[in-house]
């Protein structure tokens, strides 16, 4: 015998048992329903989990919350009431073609984001190129004014270290060659130019 729609309404709204949980029957057709997870209201689309989800994660938060464990007939069915009174925290799973147009959805949103980044770049892209070329050309001026600054300042500095050097004279031998005399300090140590010898 199969149960009335009362009862199934009863027994989704966690009122009543379900009709032959409460007297097991070996010849209980309805049964079916509870244990195979086939769909108990067919309007409403719902089906019950299956077993891994309702001893596994269902189970665990039922006892976490209520503090105690279901045994005997009704343990299924406790956790069948509690899965019922807290199906948002438990989102059945998504259809392939659920899966699919999320899928879909979720593409066509980021093609809608990539044109909003780039018609956003193509307006503003041609002014902040334009000063960002500004702005390199006037750091590049800056630091050639800033080479070419060092640059005199190690002019001057070999100039004024050149001027305190003592001035030598410059000898010419018999061959044409010139021999730098640094200074006469009665030695007869002479500096020669590259390529003479004594």
């Amino acid at each position: 015998m199969w149960p009335t729609e009362e009862q199934v309404r009863e027994f989704e709204s966690g009122k009543a048992p379900w009709p032959c949980m409460s007297s097991p029957s070996c010849k209980c057709k309805c049964g079916i329903l509870v244990t195979e997870g086939v769909k108990t209201r067919k309007e409403y689309d719902v089906t019950i989990p299956d077993g891994d989800l309702l001893w596994g994660k269902i189970y665990q938060d039922m006892v976490h919350e209520i503090g105690v464990e279901p045994e005997g007939l009704y343990a299924r069915e406790t956790i069948i009431k509690y899965w019922r009174q807290n199906r948002t925290k438990y989102p059945r799973p998504l259809t392939e073609n659920e899966k699919r147009e999320n899928r879909r959805k979720l593409q066509e949103e980021r093609e809608l984001e990539k044109q909003r980044l780039r018609e956003e770049r193509d307006r503003l892209g041609y002014v902040e190129e334009y000063l960002q070329q500004v702005r390199v050309r006037k750091r590049r001026i800056e630091m050639e004014e800033l080479q070419e600054k060092a640059e005199e300042a190690q002019i001057e500095t070999i100039k004024a270290f050149v001027a305190d050097l003592p001035v030598g004279k410059v000898n010419v031998d018999k061959k044409g060659k010139g021999v730098v005399i640094a200074r006469d300090d009665d030695d007869d140590d002479e500096l020669l130019y590259e390529g003479d010898s004594d």
